[in-house]
Protein backbone atom coordinates (compact mmCIF):
# COMPACT_ATOMS: atom_id res chain seq x y z
CA UNK A 1 0.00 0.00 0.00
CA UNK A 2 1.39 3.45 -0.89
CA UNK A 3 2.27 5.70 2.03
CA UNK A 4 2.26 9.44 2.49
CA UNK A 5 4.22 10.54 5.53
CA UNK A 6 4.00 14.01 7.03
CA UNK A 7 6.37 14.78 9.84
CA UNK A 8 5.69 17.72 12.09
CA UNK A 9 9.09 19.32 12.52
CA UNK A 10 8.18 21.92 15.08
CA UNK A 11 10.28 22.86 18.07
CA UNK A 12 7.06 23.81 19.86
CA UNK A 13 5.47 20.39 19.28
CA UNK A 14 8.72 18.61 20.20
CA UNK A 15 8.99 20.60 23.44
CA UNK A 16 5.36 19.93 24.31
CA UNK A 17 5.68 16.18 23.68
CA UNK A 18 8.87 16.15 25.76
CA UNK A 19 6.93 17.81 28.57
CA UNK A 20 4.31 15.06 28.42
CA UNK A 21 7.02 12.41 28.54
CA UNK A 22 8.71 14.10 31.53
CA UNK A 23 5.35 14.01 33.32
CA UNK A 24 5.35 10.27 32.79
CA UNK A 25 2.30 10.62 30.59
CA UNK A 26 1.34 7.86 28.19
CA UNK A 27 1.34 9.55 24.76
CA UNK A 28 -1.23 7.15 23.28
CA UNK A 29 -4.33 9.17 24.34
CA UNK A 30 -2.89 12.43 22.96
CA UNK A 31 -1.79 10.74 19.73
CA UNK A 32 -5.19 9.07 19.41
CA UNK A 33 -6.89 12.44 19.76
CA UNK A 34 -4.55 13.93 17.16
CA UNK A 35 -5.41 11.09 14.76
CA UNK A 36 -9.13 11.57 15.38
CA UNK A 37 -8.73 15.28 14.65
CA UNK A 38 -6.89 14.56 11.39
CA UNK A 39 -9.66 12.19 10.26
CA UNK A 40 -12.24 14.90 10.99
CA UNK A 41 -10.25 17.51 9.06
CA UNK A 42 -9.89 15.15 6.09
CA UNK A 43 -13.63 14.44 6.21
CA UNK A 44 -14.28 18.19 5.90
CA UNK A 45 -12.20 18.24 2.72
CA UNK A 46 -14.55 15.68 1.16
CA UNK A 47 -17.58 17.70 2.28
CA UNK A 48 -16.17 20.99 0.97
CA UNK A 49 -14.43 19.40 -2.07
CA UNK A 50 -11.19 21.23 -1.34
CA UNK A 51 -7.51 20.54 -0.78
CA UNK A 52 -5.83 20.84 2.64
CA UNK A 53 -4.68 24.31 1.52
CA UNK A 54 -8.24 25.41 0.69
CA UNK A 55 -8.16 25.22 -3.14
CA UNK A 56 -11.25 23.71 -4.76
CA UNK A 57 -10.94 20.25 -6.31
CA UNK A 58 -11.31 20.10 -10.10
CA UNK A 59 -14.88 19.52 -11.25
CA UNK A 60 -15.98 16.17 -12.59
CA UNK A 61 -15.80 15.63 -16.33
CA UNK A 62 -19.12 15.56 -18.20
CA UNK A 63 -18.64 11.81 -18.81
CA UNK A 64 -18.15 11.17 -15.10
CA UNK A 65 -21.18 13.28 -14.18
CA UNK A 66 -23.35 11.09 -16.44
CA UNK A 67 -22.03 7.91 -14.81
CA UNK A 68 -22.75 9.02 -11.23
CA UNK A 69 -24.99 6.72 -9.21
CA UNK A 70 -26.43 9.41 -6.98
CA UNK A 71 -26.58 12.32 -9.41
CA UNK A 72 -24.17 14.31 -7.24
CA UNK A 73 -21.60 16.49 -8.94
CA UNK A 74 -19.27 16.45 -5.91
CA UNK A 75 -15.99 14.70 -6.72
CA UNK A 76 -15.03 11.66 -4.60
CA UNK A 77 -18.50 11.51 -3.02
CA UNK A 78 -20.32 9.02 -5.27
CA UNK A 79 -20.11 5.83 -3.18
CA UNK A 80 -18.44 7.21 -0.06
CA UNK A 81 -16.01 4.28 -0.02
CA UNK A 82 -12.87 6.42 -0.13
CA UNK A 83 -14.18 9.04 2.29
CA UNK A 84 -15.29 6.37 4.76
CA UNK A 85 -11.96 4.54 4.51
CA UNK A 86 -10.03 7.35 6.22
CA UNK A 87 -8.84 6.13 9.61
CA UNK A 88 -6.08 6.84 12.10
CA UNK A 89 -3.82 4.53 14.08
CA UNK A 90 -1.43 5.14 16.95
CA UNK A 91 1.82 3.29 16.26
CA UNK A 92 3.76 1.91 19.23
CA UNK A 93 2.57 4.80 21.41
CA UNK A 94 5.10 7.03 19.64
CA UNK A 95 3.46 8.27 16.44
CA UNK A 96 0.12 8.49 14.70
CA UNK A 97 -0.90 7.96 11.09
CA UNK A 98 -4.05 8.94 9.23
CA UNK A 99 -4.98 7.81 5.75
CA UNK A 100 -6.71 5.22 3.61
CA UNK A 101 -6.00 1.61 2.75
CA UNK A 102 -8.06 1.86 -0.45
CA UNK A 103 -5.99 0.90 -3.49
CA UNK A 104 -6.98 3.94 -5.57
CA UNK A 105 -6.53 6.55 -2.81
CA UNK A 106 -3.09 7.64 -4.04
CA UNK A 107 -4.36 8.00 -7.62
CA UNK A 108 -7.16 10.28 -6.44
CA UNK A 109 -4.83 12.28 -4.20
CA UNK A 110 -2.06 12.76 -6.79
CA UNK A 111 -3.93 12.28 -10.07
CA UNK A 112 -2.79 10.25 -13.05
CA UNK A 113 -2.46 10.41 -16.81
CA UNK A 114 -3.89 7.76 -19.10
CA UNK A 115 -0.55 7.74 -20.94
CA UNK A 116 1.21 6.58 -17.75
CA UNK A 117 -1.61 4.30 -16.59
CA UNK A 118 -3.17 2.69 -19.71
CA UNK A 119 -5.90 0.97 -17.68
CA UNK A 120 -7.51 4.37 -16.96
CA UNK A 121 -10.38 5.41 -19.22
CA UNK A 122 -9.16 9.02 -19.02
CA UNK A 123 -6.85 11.35 -17.13
CA UNK A 124 -7.64 11.72 -13.43
CA UNK A 125 -6.95 15.16 -11.97
CA UNK A 126 -5.44 15.32 -8.50
CA UNK A 127 -8.04 15.89 -5.81
CA UNK A 128 -5.77 16.15 -2.81
CA UNK A 129 -7.32 15.10 0.50
CA UNK A 130 -4.09 14.28 2.33
CA UNK A 131 -1.36 16.87 2.86
CA UNK A 132 1.67 15.84 0.84
CA UNK A 133 4.44 18.14 2.00
CA UNK A 134 3.56 20.18 5.05
CA UNK A 135 0.71 20.12 7.53
CA UNK A 136 -1.52 23.16 6.99
CA UNK A 137 -1.09 25.76 9.73
CA UNK A 138 -4.63 25.29 11.09
CA UNK A 139 -4.05 21.53 11.34
CA UNK A 140 -0.76 22.13 13.17
CA UNK A 141 -2.56 24.47 15.55
CA UNK A 142 -5.04 21.66 16.31
CA UNK A 143 -2.12 19.36 17.13
CA UNK A 144 -0.60 21.97 19.44
CA UNK A 145 -3.96 22.55 21.16
CA UNK A 146 -4.46 18.83 21.75
CA UNK A 147 -0.97 18.37 23.21
CA UNK A 148 -1.40 21.47 25.37
CA UNK A 149 -4.67 20.10 26.82
CA UNK A 150 -2.92 16.85 27.70
CA UNK A 151 -0.08 18.77 29.37
CA UNK A 152 -2.59 20.77 31.42
CA UNK A 153 -4.37 17.57 32.49
CA UNK A 154 -1.03 16.16 33.61
CA UNK A 155 -0.30 19.25 35.68
CA UNK A 156 -3.76 19.37 37.24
Amino acid sequence: MPNITIEINSQQVDAMLSSLIRQGTNLTPALGEIGHSMVGLIDLLFINTETPDGAQWPELSPVTKKRRRDGSEKPLNDTGILKNSITSNVLNGASVEAGSNIKYAAMQNYGGKKSAFPHLWGDIPARQFLPTSQLPEAWGNDVIGIINRHIQRGLG
